[in-house]
């Protein structure tokens, strides 16, 4: 599930300007985690990093077919899912189907990570910056 062709995005005449510009935004915003090394394919369980993650907000989004859970571990500074006030998270996603997507929010300080994934399929991870 690399970058899209953009002539798969388009199948009718844009009638909707801003659906438009909503996926035109959502090409640019994949396209920059995936040149920031923050976008993932694989199959299975993986061990990925270490990782940079700046200082900053994400949109982590997962999609798959079956199991996902999604461990990160820092290394380095704070990052997490925020859970409460001040306390982070490592468990970004716990078991459950990402057919129709699991999206969280990161918060970073700027930390370098390592993220373990445990899963039965193929799936994509990708960490979009928002702020």
């Amino acid at each position: 599930m690399g970058m899209p062709d953009p002539s798969e995005l388009f199948d009718e005449p844009a009638d909707d300007v801003w659906g438009l510009l909503r996926t035109v935004a959502a090409v640019i915003l994949r396209a920059d985690a995936q040149c920031k090394g923050l976008f993932w394919v694989e199959s299975g369980d993986r061990l990925l990093g270490p990782i940079d993650i700046p200082a900053g907000y994400y949109r982590a989004t997962a999609e798959g077919s079956g199991k996902f859970v999604l461990n990160l571990t820092p290394l380095d500074g704070q990052c997490g899912h925020i859970v409460m006030t001040d306390y982070f998270s490592p468990l970004l996603f716990s078991e459950m189907n990402a057919a129709n997507g699991l999206e969280v929010l990161l918060t970073s300080q700027g930390c370098t990570a390592m993220l373990e994934v445990e899963s039965d399929t193929r799936w994509s991870l990708v960490f979009e910056g928002i702020q």
